[in-house]
C-alpha cells in the first residue's frame, strides 16, 4: 500500500512537472508570437507607406542594411519552425538583438528617410516667400486681400512638410492646391512682372520707409498702372 501511494505520488509529480514544463513552454511561444507579430506589423506599415509615396511619384532613396543577412535569417527561422517551434529558442544568436532589433531598425530607417524625402517634395514644389517683400505689399490695403492668402499658403505648405501625412494622395492635393492659389494670389499684386526697383521701393517702404531716390519713373509707373500712387506719402524721415 505504501510503495503504491509513493508510486502515485512519483506519477503525479512528473505530470505536474510535464504540465509545468508544457506551461513554461506555451509561454515563450506565446511571448516570441507576441514579439515577432509587433516587428512584423510595424515593418509592413512602413513598406506599405514606402510604396504609396513611391507611387505617388515622391522619390524615396532607401536601402536597407543588411538585408541580405537578416533574409536569410528569417528563411532559416521559418523552416526551422515549420519543422519543428523549439527551433526559435536553439538559433546560435540572440534572436531579440541579432534579428528582431535590426528589423524595428530598418523599420525607422524606412520611416526617416519617407519624412525627409517628403519634407524635399514639399520645399521643391513650394513657392519661395520673400518675407519682407510680402511685408511691404500687406501695407497696401489694396493687396491685403491677397497677402492673407498668401500667408494662409505659406501656413498650409509649412504643416504639411511638419510631419509625414496619414494620407499622400490628400497631402498631394492640399499642396497642389496650395501652391496653386498662391500663384493667383501672387498674380493678382504683380500682374505684368515686378521689376526691380519697384521690389526695392517695397521692400523699403516696408521697413523704414523708402528715400526719394527710390521713387523712380519705373516705380511711379508701376503704382500708376495700379491706381496705388494716392497709398503713399512722402514724410520727412523722424515726423509722424
Amino acid at each position: 500500500m505504501l510503495l503504491e501511494k509513493a508510486q502515485s505520488l512519483r506519477d503525479s509529480l512528473q505530470n505536474f512537472q510535464r504540465l509545468r514544463e508544457n506551461a513554461d513552454e506555451a509561454k515563450s511561444f506565446e511571448t516570441r508570437a507576441t514579439q515577432f507579430n509587433t516587428v512584423s506589423a510595424s515593418l509592413a506599415s512602413q513598406c506599405a507607406r514606402l510604396k504609396a509615396l513611391t507611387a505617388a511619384g515622391v522619390r524615396v532613396p532607401f536601402t536597407p542594411k543588411n538585408a541580405a543577412d537578416l533574409r536569410k535569417k528569417a528563411i532559416a527561422l521559418r523552416s526551422g519552425f515549420n519543422a519543428d517551434p523549439k527551433a526559435l529558442d536553439e538559433v546560435d544568436y540572440n534572436l531579440k538583438y541579432d534579428f528582431l532589433d535590426r528589423l524595428s531598425g530598418i523599420t525607422k530607417a524606412i520611416g526617416e528617410s519617407l519624412l525627409v524625402s517628403w519634407q524635399q517634395h514639399v520645399a521643391e514644389n513650394s513657392p519661395v516667400f520673400a518675407d519682407d517683400l510680402i511685408a511691404a505689399l500687406a501695407t497696401i490695403p489694396d493687396y491685403q486681400a491677397p497677402v492673407a492668402r498668401i500667408r494662409e499658403c505659406r501656413n498650409t505648405l509649412a504643416g504639411l512638410a511638419r510631419t509625414l501625412p496619414a494620407d499622400f494622395t490628400v497631402a498631394l492635393a492640399q499642396l497642389n492646391a496650395a501652391r496653386e492659389a498662391y500663384t493667383v494670389a501672387w498674380d493678382t499684386m504683380t500682374a505684368g512682372g515686378l521689376p526691380e526697383a519697384v521690389i526695392r521701393f517695397l521692400k523699403a517702404c516696408g521697413q523704414d520707409g523708402a528715400s526719394l531716390e527710390l521713387l523712380d519713373d519705373t516705380v511711379l509707373k508701376w503704382l500708376s498702372d495700379r491706381k496705388l500712387s494716392h497709398v503713399f506719402r512722402i514724410r520727412v524721415k523722424g515726423s509722424r
